[in-house]
């Protein structure tokens, strides 16, 4: 198989573009199910009210005797009963939202790292790993090594425990070993495609909200720090790669972790061996070829209805 690669519109990224697409996403979905819900429920729940009220009215106004209130009580059910379907599919929806609140510490996360640019710093945003759907919040790669950042938005105080890691009574262990697996992934693939080079990589948890009791504490191979903290923990740390280095990785990492593409149909078009060879064989023979070339043109146009 062979894939053809579309150049991408950014090389550094979008951070927390993918979070932001998959809200998006998630909320246009929810849409689509609200409004489905409401046409198919909200009349049965109209009808039933109205049934409902009417017979709370006849009770009221022939059996106590109370016309008034018989009106007020029918208007009241045929009005809040279909109200609170409406209300109900118009709420937040807990896990949609933590996309949106994702999506946002990726980008305060992204403000405070910009300045380590400076110290000779390139940050590549939102990566998509390879063969994965997962991403990469961020790649910090310079004089200090590779940090693969992702981002937390818990609120609270982190604590260590025999357990691992708590915020608010909630275990970050998933994330931690999210993370881990994301430095584990580049630091093969990175030093896979240079062997030569001794490239350290850091996995680094980068805490938005919450409280960090220790300012580098680390679990699973995975520095947990302070947003406030982690340009600072960075700057220190011991150069060990060259301007050479730096440059000969960052163009690996963006060769071998690209930037995430909401239609990566749109970025890759994969061609299996024998459509390739007809594609060559074609486009060699058109470009050595003079006068007519309708009938090769006219294999061009079958082999892209195939594709």
């Amino acid at each position: 198989m062979a894939t053809i690669t579309r150049p991408t519109m950014t090389r550094v990224g979008r951070p927390g573009h993918s979070l932001q697409t998959e809200y998006q996403r998630a909320r246009e979905t929810q849409a689509l199910v609200r409004r489905d819900r409401l046409a198919r429920q909200l009349p049965r729940t109209a009808a039933r009210a109205a049934v409902v009220g009417l017979i709370l009215a006849l009770v009221i106004g022939f059996g106590l005797g109370q016309p008034a209130v018989a009106v007020a009580v029918f208007f009241l059910v045929l009005v809040a009963w279909p109200a609170g379907i409406v209300a109900a599919s118009f709420g937040t929806a807990p896990d949609i939202e933590l996309l949106r609140e994702g999506a946002e510490a990726e980008r305060k996360t992204a403000r405070a790292i910009a300045r380590l640019r400076r110290n000779g710093y390139l940050i590549l945003h939102d990566r998509a790993v390879p063969y994965s759907d997962a991403t990469i919040g961020h790649l910090l790669i310079g004089p200090g090594g590779v940090m693969v950042l992702g981002s937390d938005n818990s609120k609270g105080t982190l604590r260590y425990t025999k357990g691992g890691a708590i915020c608010d009574g909630e275990s970050l262990k998933p994330v931690i070993d999210r993370i881990a697996w994301l430095g584990g992934e580049v630091r093969s693939q990175i030093r896979g495609a240079l062997p030569m080079i001794k490239i350290p990589v850091s996995p680094i948890m980068v805490m938005v909200e919450a409280n960090v009791l220790w300012s580098d504490g680390a679990l699973e191979g995975v520095t947990i720090i302070s947003i406030k903290d982690v340009a600072n923990f960075i700057r220190k740390k011991t150069g060990r790669l060259n301007p050479g280095e730096v440059r000969q990785i960052v163009s690996a990492a963006e060769r071998l972790f690209p930037a995430y593409s909401a239609n990566r149909l749109s970025q890759h078009v994969t061609v299996d061996r024998d459509h390739w060879v007809t594609l060559m064989d074609t486009l060699h023979t058109i470009r050595e070829r003079d006068g007519d070339a309708s009938d090769l043109l006219d294999r061009l146009a079958q082999l892209e209805d195939d594709l």
